[in-house]
């Protein structure tokens, strides 16, 4: 079974760092929200984890690692931004599961205030917004 592009559904795909999240982004509405792991993981503010857990158990908010070519891509394209350093490997894997996800719907958007994830965001051509 293959998948389809998604181009016209209600709502869109929305990956989050960890900073979306820390910012109070909403998470209510049609859009499909997704965090990696790791980023989850860096949730210590109790409010912030709190939310993020509702939202998971809602339905709301999907927690999900990127595919490992997905992140060899990520590596391979930082290394050559020279971004290597300034990523983390929260934003690795957020980057990644962007680039994977973005393949099955270009609605996509990844929501980040983080200038490195954002630049290379913009080299892969995925579309980002900052939260704040």
């Amino acid at each position: 079974m293959t998948r389809q592009k998604r181009t016209g559904d209600a709502g869109m795909t929305v990956v989050l760092d960890t900073g979306a999240i820390l910012a109070g982004i909403d998470l209510a509405g049609d859009s499909r929200y997704y965090i990696t792991p790791l980023a989850f993981a860096e949730l210590i503010n109790p409010n912030a984890r709190l939310k993020a857990e509702i939202a998971a158990e809602e339905g709301g908010l999907k927690i999900i690692a990127p595919n490992e070519s997905s992140i060899d891509e990520i590596n391979k394209k930082t290394a050559s931004l020279g971004e290597s350093e300034a990523l983390s490997p929260a934003d690795i894997e957020t980057l990644a599961l962007a680039l994977q996800l973005k393949s099955e719907d270009e609605t996509l958007i990844l929501a980040t205030d983080d200038y490195g994830i954002q630049n290379t965001a913009h080299a892969l051509n995925i579309k980002f917004r900052p939260i704040t």
